[in-house]
């Protein structure tokens, strides 16, 4: 889902942006090619954030909507199970853990930073620089332009990845947060109902012990009757 979105995204975001971009290129004033290179690189670099920022926001308030309903079903299982649980009337059950708070959304915090990619910005190689000066020399400013409009559409398309990247690293370290607390309820309850199954086999090893012995004294009490019985029939 988060693929096909992005792909919409910057199906529409991506000829806006290169719109913006050639206003920038058109009301730049002219000068040495290395400069005019170096503003319209940093031009596409704001264009590419000030276009991508929102849509993260969105992308991640959307996300965390989707993943907190479905954490919240987890939540609403392990609590009810407990209330199931606390319901027996089996004492020791009387001591179990307490519910799982309400799901809020992501346990962790975005890692997202705008990758400038500011070694293709400002390119260290000293041809560039000969060949940005002699196109400045002669004006001829177009092959700086189609660098620029690339480098955007690379800006958008590299960050944008980096967006998905950051959601589902987050996604996946709240799972992992989840699951753990999960883990732990799970294993209080399991020692909870280990110690209610040993006291209950206690209490089953004594009862049967009290009703033998109960048997035994009706035993002997019979035996006595007989005896006086057979005593008296005798005399």
């Amino acid at each position: 889902m988060f693929g096909d979105r992005r792909r919409a995204f910057l199906a529409k975001v991506q000829p806006e942006a290169r719109q913006d971009l050639d206003k920038v290129f058109h009301s730049l004033p002219r000068k040495s090619g290395p400069a005019f290179r170096r503003e319209l690189m940093h031009a596409a670099q704001q264009i590419a954030k000030e276009r991508l920022l929102p849509w993260l926001e969105h992308e991640e308030h959307d996300a965390e909507r989707a993943y907190r309903a479905v954490a919240q079903r987890f939540v609403e299982f392990a609590n009810e199970f407990l209330n199931r649980l606390a319901t027996t009337g089996v004492p020791e059950l009387a001591q179990l853990p307490s519910a799982l708070d309400p799901e809020k959304g992501f346990r962790a915090r975005s890692e997202f930073h705008f990758n400038l990619l500011e070694r293709i910005a400002a390119p260290a190689s000293p041809f560039r620089l000969i060949a940005d000066f002699g196109m400045g020399a002669l004006g001829a400013y177009g092959p700086v332009q189609r660098d620029a409009t690339q480098f955007l559409d690379q800006l958008l398309e590299w960050n944008s990845a980096r967006v998905r990247s950051d959601v589902d690293n987050r996604v996946l370290e709240s799972r992992h947060w989840l699951e753990a607390e999960i883990r732990i309820l799970l294993r209080e309850v399991t020692a909870v109902a280990v110690r209610a199954l040993e006291h209950a086999r206690t209490l089953q090893a004594e009862g049967a012990a009290a009703v033998d012995n109960a048997l035994a004294r009706l035993d002997a009490l019979e035996s006595e009757i007989r005896s006086l019985a057979t005593s008296s029939s005798t005399a």
